[in-house]
């Protein structure tokens, strides 16, 4: 229960959450504050997504075993975005301009919501049946 809650947590307090620090960073390399908001709502639509996935995948699987695959996956969907700044730069890969890479960053944590939320799911689950009641 520790280390779930340990990573839930965790997911919070990452810049990847479409708050603040992530807007600005997107406002100051030019992405259009209407695709923003657009990427914001798909990005709950998303979420929606994952919520209808979860109860499937624990029909096949054991609740922590969803909760670990779906936070790998979640991570699958945002290492694009992760490579588009340390291995662009590192290789010397052009990726055109800092625009670009805003789209891809947004592309990668909208799709990658389904797996947020289905990991949410799970976490929560997790500590619900495994905190015991006094």
């Amino acid at each position: 229960v520790m280390a779930t809650s340990l990573g839930y947590s965790l997911l919070y307090g990452t810049v990847l959450a479409p708050g603040p620090l992530i807007t600005a960073y997107l406002k100051t390399i030019s992405i259009p504050e209407g695709v923003v908001g657009a990427s914001m709502g798909l990005g709950a639509v998303f979420g929606l997504v994952g919520t209808v996935v979860y109860p499937h995948l624990t029909k096949c699987w054991a609740v922590p075993t969803v909760g670990f695959w779906t936070i790998w996956l979640w991570a699958s969907f945002l290492a694009p975005a992760v490579a588009v700044f340390l291995v662009s730069d590192s290789i010397g890969l052009d990726m055109g301009s800092d625009q670009n890479r805003g789209y891809v960053i947004l592309t990668c944590v909208t799709v990658g919501r389904v797996w947020l939320w289905a990991f949410d799911l799970a976490e929560t689950q997790i500590l619900q049946e495994g905190v015991p009641t006094d």
